[in-house]
């Protein structure tokens, strides 16, 4: 069951340097965010939006998620 899609938001710098470090691009975020397979929450404030997608030449699946805080005006990764 797909979870409700968040189209608003401001990846922080915090999160840009996780996505480098990672070795994962934005198109990747936006994907979660706009169609995520789940949606999970953490503590007031915050939720977890997750799904899996392939990688690589071998198209491996991983799970992917993306931590939101939606207690903002606009809302963080």
């Amino acid at each position: 069951m797909a979870a409700d899609s968040i189209a608003d938001y401001l990846i922080t710098d915090h999160a840009r340097l996780e996505l480098s470090r990672r070795g994962l691009s934005e198109q990747i975020i936006h994907a979660i965010l706009s169609a995520p397979e789940q949606r999970c929450a953490v503590r007031p404030g915050r939720v977890v939006l997750q799904s899996r997608l392939p990688f690589g030449e071998s198209a491996a699946t991983f799970l992917v998620r993306v931590f939101v805080d939606i207690d903002r005006r606009r809302l963080r990764l």
